[in-house]
């Protein structure tokens, strides 16, 4: 093949000239290539600014599955005493009046169908970002965030497989959208033991839960340290049910609450009607602001500008006929809730390492997401 002479000219394709802007705008320069000559304070400070700009009224959303072991009482009812016994109370025969008492001895988080994730996808990605930048934003990341919440991809199973989410109890909001009829009972049997009877008659039951000492006590310590939790409720009192009647038609037959107002089921549980919702609230002993987090089914304007308020008392009920029905709920809620923490009280045995006993507080008040017009 013979070779290109050396002084011959290369060929050069001919471009079309660049098209000039006849109002050019001014390039803004988004790097700040001085950043690490800043003091580490400083930049640490910038890196935790970010952050939090980042994450501000953070959520993750998740269904919550506890294993919860009933015990029926008989022995405060009769005597005014609690008898001490954790699984069976000698008093008890069928037909007495009685309480039932609670502990828990297994639970995880899940994801859930009704959101795409457990975190908010641009909170998720900041948080991500600010992890991969440098080393001192990831120490941030960590200092800030220091806990992880293990969420299986759904019901646990041996092969189910789960991802690690970041979280601040102390800040972030914990939205439960489901917590499952897990519950056994401790059932009296002569010739057995109350836990030797309660595993014999449950391994089915027993098999739907991961049972690792790890992972319950992780579940354990996380539930004990959110501060705010939010149910994902319609709050129709055993409804299931949404409007599809509009006001002021001539079908519409609105009652003082408005409840006849809703017709047609939903699919799902309502967790307001959920007992197994109020007995797992008896575990979040650190719970500061509890949240109604409204179905927009039964809700429709309750995601218009929302904001979130931390007592429905401070509503408007005579402007919104949606707040009325709701602040009734409420008070109704409260009222149920303080009942299960003083049978609770009344009837505390001591903790073990397979059976965590509640120590709840009474619930003075309950927030709720709603629209900025609701607010007084």
């Amino acid at each position: 093949m013979p070779k290109r002479a050396i002084n011959q000219p290369k060929r050069v394709s001919k471009k079309p000239p660049p098209v000039v802007d006849p109002n050019p705008k001014p390039m803004r320069d988004w790097q700040f290539s001085r950043f690490g000559q800043l003091p580490t304070q400083t930049r640490l400070l910038i890196w935790r600014a970010a952050l939090l700009q980042a994450t501000v009224d953070r959520t993750i959303h998740v269904e919550v599955h506890p294993q919860f072991q009933a015990t029926a009482h008989a022995c405060f009812t009769s005597t005014g005493d609690f008898c001490g016994q954790h699984g069976s109370c000698p008093r008890f025969i069928e037909g007495v009046p009685h309480w039932s008492t609670y502990c828990m001895s297994d639970g995880y988080f899940a994801s859930t169908d009704l959101v795409s994730g457990p975190e908010e996808s641009e909170s998720s990605l900041a948080m991500a970002g600010l992890s991969l930048a440098c080393r001192e934003s990831r120490t941030v990341v960590i200092e800030m965030y220091p806990q992880v919440l293990r969420v299986y991809r759904g019901p646990w199973h041996s092969a189910a497989k789960s991802r690690l989410v970041r979280c601040s109890p102390e800040t972030d909001m914990l939205v439960i959208y489901a917590v499952p009829d897990m519950s056994l009972n401790h059932t009296y049997f002569p010739s057995l033991t109350s836990e030797e009877y309660w595993r014999h008659t449950n391994e089915s039951m027993m098999k739907k839960f991961p049972y690792s000492d790890k992972q319950f006590a992780a579940f354990k310590e996380l539930v004990s340290c959110f501060q705010n939790v939010a149910i994902f409720s319609r709050l129709l009192g055993g409804g299931e049910m949404f409007p599809v009647v509009s006001q002021g038609s001539e079908d519409s037959q609105d009652s003082e609450d408005g409840r006849e107002r809703y017709t047609n089921k939903v699919p799902g549980i309502d967790l307001f009607n959920s007992g197994d919702m109020t007995v797992l609230l008896l575990f979040f002993t650190s719970l500061k602001h509890l949240y109604f987090w409204l179905d927009p089914v039964c809700y429709a304007n309750a995601w218009d500008d929302p904001i979130r308020v931390s007592n429905a008392r401070d509503l408007k009920p005579d402007e919104e006929p949606d707040v009325k029905h709701l602040q009734n709920n409420v008070y109704e809620f409260i009222g149920m809730y303080n009942e299960y923490v003083q049978i609770e009280k009344d009837h505390r045995p001591v903790a073990d390492e397979t059976h965590w006993v509640s120590q709840p507080k009474p619930l003075e008040r309950v927030g709720c997401l709603c629209p900025a017009s609701w607010l007084r």
